[in-house]
């Protein structure tokens, strides 16, 4: 099989090169706007994992016939660039390529309007997309219904994010900012209580212990488009939903409010001092420890008794974090295991204790306690 990674001299596309690299035997494209870039990020893979089986392309998702040319020849695509204001022409473009599709991008109303449009015809023409891949979104659904397996019956289950990212030894191109900043305009804060999903108020926000070197912090509520159908895959869940924080004091209390005043002012006038500030505050004013992590709180039935369940998924670098569940969904793709006709989130895809088992494998510290 020949995968085409676009954005892979990105800092998730170069990772997930790497991992792909080392666990599986696929050849592997590393596309995007600058060649020269490619190439050379092509030449120090090869080298360093002493193959050949790594290749560069220029490919511009704002072109149309320059993807088309490069989808002819490729199985797959994975979209770990920051190219969602092109999301339409990368997915149409592989879709009449015939050629299956995964991304690592936000979880984006533009993105996944258009898939969902695009779901039948997907399904109709045997191809499998993949969408929403990574850390978040992509980890808390599949640690729910991991959890769920424990329990006779599940009635609750939370999970909780921290991201503390030494962000000031990573470049920011101008389009990962401008998404970055989209994520907090489309914010929605619902968390799935007495049978509905409801918008949590500002003023029931409170501090989550994350234990260790984190300890109390404020997490904000966050909806994940993965998190829907849990209720309904499992009928006795009552709560569930996804927390998230982490940002440093100057993030959340000065470049987010900022970015959003702005936002609401002019979009097209302001975005660019909003990234400018968002970035100068992830930049400036984080401090370690740096760390990444997601854990999830369960409760619930099992031989008739009240059981706790909780399970920590973690990393020290953020970027790792979201590259290693892609290749760990991408190992069950590979082998046919996910691989099935239609529009999936991965999340609700991969088979839970495989893929948990595969991130320990990557490198990922994954811990299950129960009570």
């Amino acid at each position: 099989m020949k995968i085409l990674i676009l954005g892979g001299y990105g800092n998730a596309g170069i990772t997930i090169t790497k991992l792909l690299l080392q666990y599986t035997s696929e050849k592997l494209i590393i596309s995007g706007r600058n060649l020269t870039k490619a190439e050379s990020i092509s030449k120090q893979l090869n080298s360093e994992f002493n193959t050949n089986r790594v290749s560069a392309a220029k490919i511009d998702a704002s072109n149309k016939i320059n993807m088309e040319t490069a989808f002819n020849d490729v199985n797959l695509v994975i979209v770990a660039s920051s190219t969602i204001e092109y999301s339409k022409n990368v997915i149409d473009t592989a879709i009449n390529a015939r050629i299956d599709y995964f991304d690592l991008q936000l979880s984006s109303d533009i993105k996944l309007d258009y898939l969902r449009m695009k779901k039948d015809e997907i399904t109709t023409k045997g191809l499998c997309f993949i969408t929403d891949g990574g850390f978040h979104p992509g980890l808390p659904a599949a640690m729910v219904r991991y959890s769920a397996k424990e329990f006779d019956e599940i009635y609750s289950a939370k999970v909780y994010s921290y991201l503390n990212i030494n962000w000031g030894k990573y470049q920011f191109s101008p389009s990962t900012g401008r998404e970055m900043i989209d994520e907090f305009n489309n914010y929605n804060p619902k968390i799935f209580f007495e049978g509905e999903w409801k918008k949590n108020k500002w003023s029931e926000y409170k501090k989550f212990d994350f234990g260790n070197s984190i300890g109390k912090q404020f997490v904000a509520l966050m909806m994940l488009e993965e998190m829907k159908n849990l209720p309904e895959e499992f009928p006795t869940l009552k709560e569930t939903g996804f927390f998230i924080g982490g940002f440093n004091w100057f993030v959340n209390y000065i470049s987010i409010p900022f970015a959003m005043v702005c936002l609401k002012i002019s979009k097209s006038l302001f975005v660019k001092p909003a990234v400018k500030v968002f970035e100068f505050g992830l930049k400036k004013f984080s401090k370690p420890p740096f760390i990444c992590t997601n854990k999830l709180k369960a409760a619930g039935i099992k031989n008739s008794k009240r059981k706790t369940l909780q399970i920590e998924i973690s990393h020290s670098d953020g970027y790792f974090l979201t590259a290693a569940p892609v290749a760990a969904c991408l190992l069950q793709y590979l082998d046919g295991s996910v691989r099935e006709p239609g529009l999936h989130f991965q999340a609700n895809a991969v088979e839970p204790e495989r893929f948990f088992n595969d991130l320990k494998i990557m490198g990922i510290d994954v811990t299950v306690k129960e009570k």
